[in-house]
């Protein structure tokens, strides 16, 4: 049997874990151009990537989702990946003094193809990296980047292999890709410019012709603007690159939604957004188009054949396989406290409620570390505003996420962290969280225009499966942040009845690893 050394590994892989020389074998000799892998958290999703890249022999873009990611892929496998970042994470090599308050990003010769080339370009940490990674066999990147660039610019486009980890994340980053956004601040410069508002904002056709006006109205003004420009010019700079990239976005923009009437228009107080209803039709264009093989993999996918028809796959071209976990049922055991309905018209009953059952479960754990997934600001809200003992407890706004969840992992004393927005990407290992508390089954928000358009305007029962698709995947990432490793323990609680009426018609799409630690 082949060790990971015979595959070019970093001899911090002496061994393979259990399941990845099968999954490996699976994948290479899959005729199939799509393989869809199911690796819960500690089936080594990272190694049977670059594996399965070593072993075919061919050069390979590997994607994440953060750059946090990226960071620990290159923790990982060193030289032996290539990563490269967007502009904005390197220093200028003319003002290096000045990052990270200049960037990369901030730099003429991008922008101009009038100016003269930087007199920095064979010191700049950027293009040397992107350069590095062009040539290496194994490139990562972030997802956003690489739509951006293979779509663009060209670069990274026609590699053999596409590895996608979380792989069922590719519809939301082909959506932020797609979507046409402007945030308040932004259209304050657009004014500047003497654009005004579409005329109907719920209309495509006045979308439409607003956007074709803000386009030409945007190239002359970035045309303008670029003529003066100079290294010094800061400010400068960065309105022709916001210019560039609007109207960039502006133009594709245009090109899709006429091809497409399902896009629907979405406005708060600090922003105004157009996007796609669904982006299937979208993903061979921007995404699949640019390898001749894809591996995606995600301890999520839960139907390979939904996925597929969801980010624009061909089902007939996939090839599926699911690892069991392989952590003890014993250690990420679930029960399920059926002792509210948390709906809409049921809350003024359903929140006191469990506010009395999270109070119980915090003193059997008051010596622990927790996390409470509360779905929704205004949940937060009520539960800090009525739990005994505020003390203990820390939370946080959209913009602070980060800060707080550093400050949490870092914290000795038992606190529990009350958060709508960390069922993905969190690693809370050992006695960072003992357990976890999830008050609502998380569904998505029926308030989003673009989620009603999705459960109520498709005939099919695609948006019905979509819906529940959503919930379960966003329930099993949820339960998962505290047991990262075979040793590693944490107990999950749910306390909503919703849960039961979830199950009993989704049964199918919840992992069977998952549904062996209910109790």
């Amino acid at each position: 049997m082949l060790q990971p050394s015979d595959l070019g590994f970093p001899s911090k892989f002496s061994t393979w874990r259990r399941h990845q020389v099968e999954a490996l074998t699976a994948i290479t000799e899959s005729s199939q151009p799509t393989f869809l892998l199911e690796a819960p958290t500690g089936a080594g999703k990272s190694a049977i990537g670059y594996g399965a890249s070593r072993a075919l022999d061919k050069k390979a873009v590997y994607l994440v989702s953060t750059k946090q990611l990226q960071d620990q892929i290159a923790k990982d496998f060193g030289r032996y990946v290539a990563i490269v970042k967007g502009r904005n994470n390197y220093p200028c090599a003319l003002f290096p003094e000045e990052f990270p308050e200049r960037t990369c990003e901030d730099c003429i010769s991008t922008i101009n193809p009038f100016s003269p080339s930087c007199p920095k370009a064979s010191e700049c940490e950027y293009l040397l990296a992107k350069q590095h990674a062009l040539a290496h066999p194994i490139a990562c990147l972030n997802y956003s980047y690489f739509l951006t660039e293979a779509n663009h610019v060209g670069g990274f486009s026609g590699r053999h292999l596409l590895i996608c980890d979380e792989v069922d994340l590719v519809e939301q980053e082909l959506m932020k890709f797609l979507s046409l956004s402007f945030s308040q601040k932004e259209l304050g410069k657009l004014a500047k410019y003497q654009l005004g508002e579409p005329r109907y904002k719920t209309k495509r056709e006045s979308w439409c012709e607003w956007a074709e006006q803000a386009r030409d109205v945007i190239a002359v003004a970035r045309l303008r603007r670029m003529s003066k420009l100079d290294y010094q010019d800061l400010e400068g700079i960065r309105e022709v690159n916001w210019l560039t990239r609007k109207e960039q976005k502006l133009d594709y923009f245009l090109q899709a939604v006429a091809s497409d009437n399902a896009w629907v228009f979405l406005k708060s107080d600090s922003f105004w957004e157009f996007k796609p209803v669904w982006v299937d039709q979208y993903g061979e264009k921007n995404l699949w188009r640019h390898a001749e093989k894809m591996l995606g993999m995600s301890a999520t996918i839960l139907s390979p054949h939904f996925l597929a028809d969801n980010v624009g796959l061909d089902r007939q071209n996939v090839a599926y396989m699911s690892l069991p976990s392989l952590f003890p049922v014993e250690h990420r055991l679930i029960y399920y406290l059926p002792i509210a309905n948390v709906v809409k018209k049921n809350v003024e009953k359903a929140y006191p409620e469990l506010v009395r059952t999270i109070e119980s479960i915090l003193v059997k754990h008051k010596s622990e570390k927790g996390l409470i997934h509360c779905v929704s600001y205004a949940l937060r809200d009520y539960l800090v505003d009525h739990l005994a003992n505020p003390k203990r407890f820390m939370t946080h706004s959209p913009t602070n996420r980060e800060k707080q969840l550093v400050k949490f992992k870092r914290a000795s004393e038992p606190l529990v962290l009350l958060s709508p927005s960390m069922e993905r990407g969190v690693d809370l290992p050992d006695d960072e969280c003992r357990f976890i508390i999830i008050p609502k089954v998380p569904y998505p928000n029926l308030g989003d225009p673009q989620v009603s358009q999705r459960v109520y305007g498709s005939k099919d029962g695609k948006g019905e499966a979509w819906y529940a698709y959503a919930t379960v995947a966003a329930l099993v990432q949820s339960s998962g942040r505290g047991v990262r490793s075979e040793t590693d323990y944490a107990t999950t609680y749910i306390l909503d009845k919703q849960f039961e009426v979830l199950l009993d018609r989704w049964r199918q799409l919840f992992p069977k690893w998952w549904l062996d630690a209910i109790r």
